[in-house]
């Protein structure tokens, strides 16, 4: 499932973001790609806590009809001509650990613990 998520500029540098169907749920981003990536992160922990308390989850709106919404963009001071937009999408929420058997060549085995340990290391990291 995917919302639509706006993206601010701000005068300063960054990037603001809210979410025209959560109001209360924004975050921010030195970057478009930062941005969009807490986007990521704030929906999905935003519906899942709402999820959790048993609240309803309203069905994703479409550009269109956010654009339409001149009451929810007067409240935010969105001004459509510097605004992006752009597709969340909202991860499953996390279960438990759950501890599983599995049977793999060990070829495959290997070349998936050197795949691990590459993007661990700090060189990995930069």
């Amino acid at each position: 499932m995917h919302y639509l998520a706006i993206l601010i500029p701000e005068d300063e540098g960054g990037y603001s973001v809210l979410f025209p169907d959560f109001p209360g749920c924004a975050t921010q981003g030195e970057s478009q790609a930062e941005a969009l990536a807490a986007a990521t992160e704030a929906l999905s922990g935003h519906i899942a806590a709402m999820r959790e308390s048993g609240a309803n989850v309203p069905a994703p709106r479409e550009l269109e009809a956010v654009r339409a919404d001149r009451a929810w963009a007067e409240e935010n001071e969105v001004d459509w001509t510097r605004v992006i937009s752009a597709l969340t999408p909202v991860r499953p929420p996390l279960g438990h650990p759950e501890k599983v058997m599995v049977s793999l060549d060990s070829n495959f085995l290997r070349s998936i613990d050197s795949y691990a340990e590459a993007r661990a290391s700090p060189a990995a990291a930069r």
